[in-house]
């Protein structure tokens, strides 16, 4: 018989026998046969059923290799094991749930739900099944999906094995999932005893405040944060060590937190640098800030220039003041200055020239200063790619050369006119900053050749030390008097403050 004779045969039962179309109607299909007790090879599957395997018209096997084709490698129970055991025992009418293979490769989990069909005589003459298709078993992959889960598996495993950090992983009671060998050697190493799978992690740890800062990144994590920090780790000071500690939530598949994983890598060595590079900054700021030094740099697109705060003092204007180009160089005072500045900058733009200079400046008080500007380049290829430099305030050195400048002026003016004796301007330490008139002339000294050099060199060890010892008690416009024994001669020697502030002196010979 036929599989078309076999549908006619099946119409003509629905027809005549209430019974199997009340059967039919009984339950929602996904697939239907109709089989030949006396010759089990002789089935009609109609479409329904090979649609849900994953077949279309043109690649529907043929029935008698149906058992062969679409069952699949390893089901709950096999259509041919059923079948066997239901044509055994045609009473047998139990509801299995039965496995076949979709085209895919994947499993299709079925109710089947048999009946027996009688003739006249009452005599078994044919099965009905009827199929309905359960949920699909999730533990079910095509040979494809096996692969990549071998390959997702052996890609975690060469990531766990040569990742160059620490893995580890923890669930919802703070118990180790997971770690990797680099993780274990770190915490023997750093604790001093071993770690092992579902052991606590937070019990591992003796310090209370570690104990409750990793319970804490836990529970963020497990209420869905996504935490990155960086601690120092390790039961003695002298073990600890700086690690990034980067912890994520881990999924499952319903998307609910089952556990969080980390990923730490070791950063003491950059940490320490990065510590002394800060005590380094900090220590120079200082540094600065007491010599009254700053910094800039310029944005060699925009020619905005950042101030340092040392800089945008001594401009006297708000920290975080935006300066440009142009803006910077109107600070300097108008005329030679402005220009000097002006000139300096656009040669080391334009070749790379370093400049050094000593210009005053008006602030934004309206206050006269003298500063020093260094200007320094770095060149690539002939192209100019930083502009940067110091800037000093140097007002009290600078007043106190021209205030020098000025005394030492008078002094010659005064020298040259004192035929009888000689002059000089020395410093606190007692070095000669200016010799003059014709006294020291007559001891065949050259009062040149004395300029930069100490006293002592000149006078005897007994008048050196008497000045020394009453050089601090002189005050400003005031002065001190004694006769000394120079070359077998008698001298009245005068010693007068210039100017407190400079801490200079006249050092008077008649």
């Amino acid at each position: 018989m036929t599989d078309q004779q076999l549908k006619k045969d099946l119409y003509t039962h629905i027809k005549s026998d209430e019974s199997v179309f009340d059967f039919m109607l009984a339950f929602a299909l996904d697939g239907l046969w109709y089989c030949d007790v006396t010759n089990p090879q002789a089935i009609w599957i109609n479409p329904t059923f090979w649609n849900s395997l994953g077949y279309n018209s043109e690649k529907i096997p043929t029935p008698s290799d149906f058992l062969q084709s679409v069952l699949s490698e390893q089901p709950i129970q096999t259509a041919s094991n059923y079948f066997e055991k239901f044509f055994s025992n045609l009473n047998d009418l139990e509801e299995p749930l039965v496995s076949f293979g979709h085209i895919d490769g994947s499993e299709v989990l079925m109710r089947c739900r048999a009946k027996v069909v009688y003739n006249q005589e009452h005599e078994a003459t044919h099965i009905l099944v009827a199929h309905t298709k359960q949920k699909t078993n999730t533990n079910a992959f095509t040979s494809h999906q096996k692969q990549q889960i071998e390959n997702q598996d052996l890609l975690l495993q060469n990531i766990y094995k040569n990742f160059h950090g620490a893995i580890f992983s923890v669930d919802t009671q703070y118990c180790y999932t997971s770690f990797n060998e680099t993780y274990r050697l770190a915490m023997k190493r750093l604790y001093g005893s071993e770690i092992t799978l579902g052991m606590n992690a937070t019990e591992y740890f003796t310090n209370p405040e570690e104990k409750e800062y990793i319970k804490r990144n836990i529970e963020k994590v497990l209420k869905g944060e996504r935490v990155v920090d960086e601690a120092l780790y390790g039961l003695n000071s002298d073990a600890k060590r700086w690690y990034e500690v980067s912890h994520q939530p881990v999924l499952n598949e319903e998307g609910e937190v089952v556990g969080v994983a980390f990923f730490a890598i070791d950063i003491d060595e950059k940490k320490k640098i990065n510590l002394e590079l800060q005590y380094t900054k900090e220590l120079l700021e200082q540094t600065n800030t007491a010599a009254r030094i700053g910094t800039w740099e310029m944005d060699l697109e925009s020619f905005k220039t950042t101030w340092s705060k040392v800089t945008a003092e001594i401009h006297g204007v708000e920290i975080g003041f935006a300066s440009d180009l142009s803006n910077g160089i109107s600070f300097f005072k108008a005329g030679e200055s402005r220009q000097k500045i002006t000139n300096a900058v656009n040669a080391a733009l334009a070749e790379g020239i370093a400049f050094d200079l000593e210009l005053p400046i008006i602030t934004a008080k309206g206050k006269e200063t003298w500063v020093r500007a260094i200007g320094l380049t770095e060149y690539e290829n002939g192209i100019c790619k930083r502009f940067y430099g110091t800037f000093q305030d140097i007002n009290d050195r600078k007043s106190a050369e021209m205030r020098l400048q000025e005394i030492q002026l008078r002094l010659k003016l005064i020298a040259g006119n004192f035929p009888d004796g000689s002059i000089s301007l020395v410093d606190e330490q007692l070095n000669f900053l200016y010799t003059g008139g014709l006294g020291y002339g007559e001891f065949g000294i050259n009062p040149e050749e004395l300029i930069g050099r100490p006293i002592r060199e000149v006078l005897s060890p007994e008048i050196f030390n008497k000045i020394s010892e009453n050089l601090t008690q002189i005050g400003e416009n005031s002065k001190l008097s004694f006769e000394i024994i120079f070359l077998e001669s008698c001298f009245q020697l005068v010693i007068q403050r210039v100017d407190e502030a400079i801490n200079e002196y006249f050092v008077l010979v008649v």
